[in-house]
């Protein structure tokens, strides 16, 4: 999703956020309504933080993060340490 709300194209090599919905992505978080609401849009897109390039093919790459941490259970994982993973 470019950043005035409107869908990439394929192969138009623009940055945008990775969105999602479908019958296996998650509702929100437990007992945590106001992150809830900030992570999905208004007709159910999960707002995924990661931003990426569509190819022509309709195939992303992720180039970076909108905020440089992820949530995972308990644990906070800094982005950069995950790359220093992978």
């Amino acid at each position: 999703m470019g950043p005035e709300g409107i869908p990439l194209k394929p192969g138009s090599h623009k940055v945008g956020e990775v969105q999602c919905r479908g019958p296996t992505v998650f509702q929100g978080y437990w007992q945590l309504p106001q992150a809830s609401q900030e992570a999905f849009t208004e007709d159910g897109w999960f707002r995924t933080g990661d931003l990426a390039t569509i190819n022509s093919a309709g195939y992303i790459s992720v180039v970076d993060r909108i905020k440089d941490m992820i949530l995972h259970g308990q644990c906070v994982v800094l982005f950069t340490d995950f790359l220093g993973v992978i």
